[in-house]
């Protein structure tokens, strides 16, 4: 979990997922399944981060999985191209987790109407 909220805007929020109930406030939606064809073109973006956080509803799948595609493309650059790269985390629990902690937070928390995951 993040050690203060929101979160900076310097440390991108990749969800890798269609949210159902609720998102991150600030997170770019960048799904699971076209991820890894895209990332190519999105590597010099991400790489401009300190930290880049990614999550789906529990991250145990979809999240972990691109986050380790970043981190294997990272490692894959030559030892001459490594320059700055990003630390890069999963959000542990997933927007579940994060819904029960802090779901009612409107700062933090943006809302979806209609039916979810149950609470």
């Amino acid at each position: 979990m993040p050690a203060a909220l929101p979160l900076p805007p310097r440390f991108p929020l990749l969800r890798t997922f269609l949210p159902q109930r609720a998102f991150i406030r600030g997170a770019i939606n960048l799904p699971a399944h076209s991820f890894f064809p895209t990332l190519p073109s999105l590597l010099p973006l991400l790489r401009t981060y300190k930290r880049v956080i990614f999550h789906c509803q529990s991250s145990s799948g979809r999240g972990p999985r691109c986050a380790g595609w970043l981190q294997d493309a990272l490692d894959a650059l030559p030892e001459s191209d490594r320059g700055a790269r990003p630390a890069v985390v999963v959000l542990k629990g997933g927007i579940k987790e994060w819904y029960g902690l802090y779901g009612g937070e409107e700062g933090v928390t943006v809302k979806i109407a209609g039916e979810g995951w149950s609470d």
